[in-house]
């Protein structure tokens, strides 16, 4: 990307980005509304998900038609790196809040036992 401009580089990142911001906002949010009950969170996976799709269209915008064939190239590329990232980053959050789950539920029952005594 030597020798573009500002305003390339912006909606380049705009474009490449905008997948993980819209789907990992989504499942951020859903999952905390699971977890909370919280509807309002829901919404806010929904808004961040149609943000996800403005920050599409103002990406193209920004970079045209050569910005676009270019993201293309880009994106096909690095599909796989990126999916890779994203498994693990997945993996590494489902353990941690396993374990915390399991944690939790561990310390429950001590905490009753100091209570009866």
């Amino acid at each position: 990307m030597h020798g573009h401009s500002t305003k390339f580089i912006i909606g380049m990142t705009l474009i490449v980005t905008n997948y993980i911001v819209g789907w990992g906002g989504l499942a951020v949010f859903a999952y905390l509304g699971k977890k909370s009950k919280s509807k309002i969170l829901y919404i806010a996976g929904t808004a961040v998900y149609a943000l996800s799709w403005g920050m599409l269209a103002l990406g193209v915008y920004l970079v045209g038609p050569e910005g676009v064939a270019m993201s293309k190239v880009i994106l096909k590329t690095y599909r796989w790196p990126a999916v890779a990232v994203i498994a693990v980053i997945a993996a590494v959050t489902v353990v941690y809040f396993i374990n915390k789950k399991k944690k939790g539920i561990e310390t429950v029952p001590q905490a009753d036992e100091k209570n009866r005594t």
